[in-house]
Formats: structure tokens, sequence, C-alpha cells
């Protein structure tokens, strides 16, 4: 807060706005206060829900007013304190040991490890002046410091997994409606949003150039078209959990919202986040549909591998019609240093190489003072190229390998946990079950090789961790099943 008000005093402020910002920060630290002690001492969903709700409309509050601090120091705000009165009434109520069922599946040891070396690498990057204090929010996202705490409140308050489809009703209600305005934004066009007062070059990356074509790549409500493109994945993925939990065929009205968030989604011309989504939906369909007996070689699953086929194919043929959709898509079978699709997937390769050559010079990382460091290389060294679009990689060169390692297991032992009992999983609850290990492999672990905009996107940042609450969940509700009931 005395960083923030410090900031306030050195921005050109009149007295009199000063004084007065000053308060409203004051006041509105009270109330944060004051909802987290009520929400946070019964239940962090609601908590979980409003910082989400943030999250959502942060980048159409922040495009349209110019605040005196991101909303991002909010939302950590309310998460933080939840946490403190989440954790006061799991001991008052002496339901702490609840909390060390989480441990069985991502060990107390890992949490221990990862906290000691992420803020091992902070403090000694703060007491060396290497970074200032206004640094630290974007840091702490970056890492998921805080946003990794969600798991375990997660874990611990969801008493019903009817909670779970509760939220992603409204998760697809909420696609719906950022996916017509990121519609109506493409309809419109740059020229005409700018003309309305909304400067879309505040956005990262709105104005696309490829040769002599220039695409205009929707936002909606969110920073850029990386969150949105995001957000449209998370919401199809629930849209489809949805579906096929229903078992309903499909009607006028779902095919209609299917259709408004494949076209939300397209509008946002990220070819990375289109593969996903077609990755993710495939695993959730080819896993729901497997025999428990037979596997992944059923005729179930084979009947409906050749519907998803089916789907893509029709679904590429019709964005093969658009001209702006067919540049992006053959621009990907041409991975050259040109400016086409392909060449996002030329300097990755570049980007990966570059950091890799690093990694075996400096195996514990750069530091927290990583882009001044390269900056000294390149000086140095002549010039090259590392960029976070590799993200993982660039977690690494960052805080070394033993912390990214550790960051990694976070992910990767919730979803070994879950594997091994994939064939109890009860029949309505599969699509679930699946949907939630698809988005975290394939949206998660392997997005992680490129840019990872689900994990560093808001509010799907939120999203992943929560899912990986829920995933524990299932998995601790069928372990508690198979215990046998001790003898009178």
């Amino acid at each position: 807060m005395i960083r923030v008000a410090t900031l306030i005093w050195k921005d050109g402020y009149d007295y009199q706005t000063q004084i007065s910002l000053i308060l409203l920060l004051i006041t509105g630290l009270f109330l944060l206060l004051v909802f987290s002690y009520v929400f946070g001492r019964r239940s962090f969903l609601p908590i979980f829900g409003f910082v989400f709700a943030i999250g959502y409309l942060q980048g159409a509050i922040e495009l349209l007013i110019d605040l005196p601090m991101g909303l991002g120091v909010i939302k950590y705000a309310l998460l933080l304190g939840g946490g403190i009165f989440w954790a006061l009434r799991m001991m008052d109520s002496r339901r702490l040991t609840k909390v060390f069922h989480l441990f069985r599946y991502v060990p107390l040891w890992l949490w221990i490890l990862f906290y000691g070396l992420f803020f091992w690498m902070l403090a000694r990057s703060l007491f060396a002046g290497e970074i200032q204090y206004a640094e630290i929010i974007p840091i702490i996202s970056e890492w998921s410091v805080l946003n990794m705490l969600v798991m375990l409140v997660i874990f611990t308050d969801i008493r019903s997994l009817e909670q779970v489809y509760g939220f992603l009703g409204v998760l697809v209600k909420l696609g719906i409606l950022a996916a017509i305005i990121g519609l109506m934004q493409y309809l419109l066009g740059p020229d005409r949003l700018l003309a309305l007062g909304i400067d879309i070059y505040k956005t990262d990356f709105s104005l696309l150039k490829t040769g002599d074509v220039q695409i205009f790549r929707a936002f909606s409500l969110f920073p850029s078209h990386y969150e949105f493109a995001a957000f449209m994945v998370a919401s199809l993925v629930a849209k489809v959990i949805l579906h096929m939990r229903a078992g309903s065929r499909l009607n006028l009205v779902s095919g209609l919202s299917y259709l408004v968030l494949v076209a939300g989604l397209a509008v946002t011309f990220n070819v990375t986040l289109w593969m996903l989504a077609i990755g993710i939906l495939f695993m959730t369909m080819w896993g729901s549909s497997a025999s428990v007996r037979k596997g992944f070689y059923s005729s179930r699953m084979l009947k409906m591998i050749g519907w998803t086929v089916f789907i893509f194919l029709l679904l590429l043929l019709i964005g093969m019609l658009v001209p702006a959709i067919r540049f992006r898509i053959l621009g990907i079978f041409q991975p050259t240093s040109e400016n086409t699709a392909g060449a996002s997937l030329y300097w990755r390769v570049v980007i990966a190489r570059n950091i890799l050559d690093l990694l075996r010079e400096f195996p514990l990382g750069l530091g927290l003072a990583i882009n001044s460091k390269l900056a000294e290389m390149q000086i140095t060294r002549g010039w090259f190229i590392i960029t976070s679009d590799s993200f993982y990689l660039w977690l690494t060169l960052m805080g070394g390998i033993p912390l990214f390692f550790c960051y990694l297991l976070f992910i990767v032992l919730p979803l070994r946990a879950a594997y091994k009992i994939r064939n109890r999983i009860l029949e309505v609850e599969r699509p679930l079950f699946w949907a939630i290990w698809s988005f975290l492999f394939v949206g998660i672990i392997i997005d992680g090789l490129s840019n990872s905009a689900l994990i560093n996107g808001s509010p799907t940042n939120l999203l992943v961790w929560a899912s990986i609450g829920v995933l524990l969940k299932m998995v601790e509700i069928i372990k508690l099943k198979t215990i046998p009931s001790s003898p009178p």
C-alpha cells in the first residue's frame, strides 16, 4: 500500500487529488479486508467468484478508465485476505486435517521447497537492488505464487460437484457474452472502434500485419486477443462438459451457442489457441468415450473420433472461405522468419535454442533481473533473441532448473494421481474428469512450450489452479468410496 501511495504522490496529480486517491486506496483496502472476513470465514468460493469477475472485466475497465493502480493489486489482496481468513476458519473448526488430504497428491515438502526457493530469489533480488517493488506483482503472477493456493482452498471448500457444474454454466454464459462483444468489435473494425473512443492501441497486438495484409484481432473485454482466446477455449470446454453430461442431442439453441463460441475464438486469429482447443476437445471426447473394459479402442471411441475429425474438417473448410482465416491457416505451413503465421513457430524454435544454450551456462538461472542481464549479454556477445514466448524455458532461465522443476510438479503430480483412477470414475462424471485432465495436459503442459496463454491470461490463470483442485477432489471422492469401513 505504501508503494502504491508513493506512486500516486509522484505521478503528477495535484495535492487535493493525491489526498483523495490515497484516502480512496485506504478505504478500498479496508472494504477488501471486511469482504475477505465476511466471506472467507464461511467459504472461499464467493471470494474466488469475485476475483474471477474482476479478471473477466479487468481489460475493459483498464482500457476505458485511467486507474492510478492496476486491478491486479485488488485481486491479489482479495486472494491473500480471503486465504488468511480461510486458514483461520480451518483451524477454528478443527478441520485443518482436511487440508492435509491434498498433501497425499501434492506433498508438503514440495510446497515448502517451491516457496522457499522463490522467496529466496525474490529477497536476494530486492536486497541487491535488481528489481523495484512495483515489479513484484507481475513476478508473483508469472510464477502463480498466490494463484497456486487456489488449488488448496477449492479442494477443501467444494462440497459437491454440482457446485462445479453450476460454475461451468456461468462460464459458458460469460463466454457467449465475450464472444458476441468480440464479434461486434471485429465487424466494426479498428477505425470505427477508434472513432467510438476505444483506443485499440492500448491492447497488445490487436493489429497484426503479415505482408501486405493487416488483420484486426478482437480482444472483447480482455487486455489482448491472447486472454480473449484463452477464455474462449475455457468456455468451449465448459460447454462440451455440460453437453456430454446431459447426454442430449444437439438442438438449435445449443448449436448456436457452439457457433458463437467458435466464432469468438476464430476472430482472435490466434493459431496456437485454435490448435489447443482442438487438442483439448479431441482428448476430452476420446477419454470420455473410451470403454472401461476395452480401454481407448472401443467402437464407441472410434465413432467419437470419426465425428470429431468430421467436425474439424467442416470447420476448417468454413474457415478457408474467410480470407483472413485462410491466410493464417496456410501461413502455419511456412515456418520462415517472414511475417506469416509460420514465423511464430520459426522464432519459437530459435528462442528455445538460445535459452537452452544459456541454461547450460546458467543452470541456476539469471534471477529476477533477467531482462537487464540479457541486455548486457547482447552488448558483449552480439545480438540474439530471447523472449517469454517459450514460457517454460523462460521461467527456467529466470529461476533456475530446481525452482522450475518444483513449479512443474504442481501440475504433473495431480495429473498422475488422476490418471491412475481414470477407470473408476462414474460414467456421468467422465466428461468433467477428462476435460480437466485434457485442459491441464494439453493446455498447460504442452502449451507451456509456447506462450501459455491459459496459465498467464486473466482470468483463465485462476481456472487452471481451481481445476487442479477440482480434479484432486474427484480423486479423493473415488478413494474414499473404495476405503473399506472399519468393523463395528
